[in-house]
């Protein structure tokens, strides 16, 4: 690039080897933004210079092109900030994530980068890096999802349960979001909407955040494909997109999204947005699971999904008091696969088809015990327990109250 704008390239560095503790994906990102920075505005040299010390390792970039002013300093690192001309249109195109990008990643490293103003006749970054970190860092994990197609962001394994896919074929965006909210979750990451399909043959997400116009196939489309998919529907779909017409929204919404997110969005809003959306599935879940009478249907997002646990429901009643009917039987009746079944009943329950299996009779017992005069011991032969006893145990443990108890509640 800095041949092609016949750039004069400068570049000093120690005369011996400097080792560092480093991510090498994440010093290639910083490194990579700050020289094309720098090639993108440079007006005829851009300069490299790296140089250590005792327990830090610097590097300077500067370039020649218009003077950034002292009031953007601070503004420049911020998401999609852009330098506007005297028209108020960007100098250069971009997503303005690049400069965001480099800061979070050097803070994760313990470091710190920043327009050195006491340069007055460049732009001059610095970049300063300690060299051995106090902690290991860990960026970025492959998946064993589709070949090229995503990765996953991981923190600890044993903390975080939620699965979150990122869908965005800007590469810094990309890599901004999923450093961001690898804090707090799983993150698998594609670059269009086929490739999105293809993670979701081989890992359960928990919710998607797409762009909309992307390559292959766009957000639209891939939204309407999952929430038309019986294997996908239940997963919760946010829009992010530049396009801010009522008709985009109208458009966004029709297709299915969940939520619609503008650009520029800040990482607070998009964190509260997904929050919002796991939390309110989590207690719409444990209020089927602890309340008796709070039918299957509740738990449902979309109309298909309530469609297919009130189906589900109805061959679990049809066949209640066979205490050997399991998932087996139950995936045979729907005409599914066993794996396609417990993707779909765990992706909207959080329980395997055969827990499932187990609360719909348990909720059948509490209405039948509501509804009739048997007794504990019928009952729990009629929704298909062997053992009165384990009956019992069951039901209290599922809804935090015996039967015998509930009867005269």
């Amino acid at each position: 690039m800095a041949k092609q704008k016949n750039l004069l390239f400068l570049f000093d560095k120690p005369d011996h080897p400097v080792f560092a503790d480093v991510d090498k994906e994440a010093i290639i990102k910083i490194l990579s933004n700050l020289i094309s920075n720098a090639i993108k505005y440079a007006q005829s040299h851009i300069e490299i210079q790296f140089s250590v010390s005792d327990d830090m390792f610097f590097v300077r970039v500067n370039n020649d092109g218009n003077i950034i002013s002292n009031e953007l300093k601070d503004q420049i690192f911020e998401p999609f900030f852009q330098i506007k001309d005297d028209d108020k249109r960007s100098v250069k195109s971009g997503s303005g994530i690049g400069l965001a990008l480099v800061r979070s990643l050097v803070e994760l490293h313990e470091g710190s980068i920043y327009l050195d103003k006491t340069v007055q006749y460049e732009n001059s970054f610095l970049l300063q890096l300690p060299l051995i970190q106090s902690n290991s860092i860990v960026i970025k994990v492959e998946s064993e999802g589709a070949e090229n197609a995503s990765n996953i962001s991981e923190c600890s394994k044993e903390d975080i349960k939620e699965r979150i896919l990122v869908v965005e074929d800007d590469e810094d965006l990309l890599s901004f979001i999923t450093e961001k909210l690898s804090l707090y979750y799983y993150v698998f990451k594609s670059r269009n909407g086929v490739e999105a399909l293809e993670v979701l043959e081989n890992d359960n997400v928990s919710i998607i955040i797409s762009d909309v116009v992307m390559p292959r196939m766009d957000g639209l489309e891939l939204c309407k494909h999952i929430k038309e998919n019986i294997d996908y529907s239940h997963i919760p779909f946010v829009m992010l997109t530049a396009k801010t017409t009522i008709q985009n929204k109208i458009e966004g919404l029709e297709s299915g999204a969940d939520a619609y997110i503008e650009k520029p969005f800040s990482m607070d809003f998009l964190y509260a947005q997904i929050s919002n959306l796991l939390f309110n599935r989590k207690k719409i879940r444990l209020a089927f699971a602890s309340l008796p009478l709070v039918k299957a249907g509740s738990i449902a997002l979309n109309k298909s999904d309530e469609i297919f646990l009130n189906k589900v429901t109805d061959v679990i009643l049809k066949n209640i008091s066979d205490t050997d009917f399991r998932v087996d039987q139950l995936a045979e009746a729907l005409s599914m696969s066993r794996s396609s079944l417990l993707r779909k009943i765990t992706g909207i329950s959080e329980f395997s088809p055969n827990e499932f299996i187990k609360i719909v009779r348990l909720k059948r017992a509490a209405e039948i015990l509501q509804e009739s005069d048997y007794s504990v011991n019928e009952v729990s032969y009629l929704v298909g327990f062997s053992y009165p006893s384990y009956f019992a145990k069951s039901f209290h443990k599922q809804f935090g109250i015996l039967p015998k108890d509930f009867i005269k509640k």
